[in-house]
């Protein structure tokens, strides 16, 4: 990491760079505990929002920033469930956006469906908001449905609505 540090210091225009810095403070932070991995995760998402900025135009610095969100979230997950909430969100957001602006992509309505999941988890560790959780559960649900009425020949979108179905069902 510090090289990748050292190499986006000297060549502060180079995005490649850029980008290989913020997977470097991901990598390392998902796997490290307390406020150090909080902290990484954190300079990994301000890295991918300049990113994303610079070049709205460019799905994958969005998608990049979804994850840092995610993961950012799921630090927080299961000690801090209230913290986590608006990293969910944000990350909800992004991965909307992002299933809006390409409907032809699987993967970007399943990861959409998928943060919906992860907040109603989220959600259900909070007993009085479990009305919540079942709502992003059927969000998902919604999603998945929609995207796999374009395109039934997708097992696996049948496999994730499956999924979100039982989610529900134990929510």
């Amino acid at each position: 990491m510090a090289l990748r540090q050292q190499l986006g210091t000297t060549h502060p225009d180079n995005d490649l760079l850029r980008l290989e810095h913020a997977q470097s403070y991901t990598n390392v932070g998902v796997g490290t505990q307390k406020s150090e991995g909080r902290e990484l995760l954190e300079r990994a998402i301000e890295i991918l929002q300049v990113l994303a900025d610079r070049f709205p135009d460019q799905p994958l610095y969005r998608e990049y920033l979804s994850l840092g969100y995610q993961n950012l979230a799921h630090r927080f997950a299961y000690d801090h469930a209230e913290e986590a909430i608006p990293f969910h969100e944000f990350a909800i957001d992004l991965r909307a956006q992002l299933a809006n602006e390409q409907p032809e992509s699987k993967k970007a309505h399943i990861q959409w469906a998928q943060s919906h999941q992860d907040l109603a988890e989220t959600l259900e560790k909070l007993t009085p908001r479990l009305t919540e959780a079942r709502e992003h559960c059927e969000d998902s649900i919604r999603i998945l449905m929609g995207y796999f009425n374009l395109h039934p020949e997708l097992p696996e979108v049948k496999s994730h609505i499956a999924n979100s179905l039982n989610k529900l069902a134990h929510t």
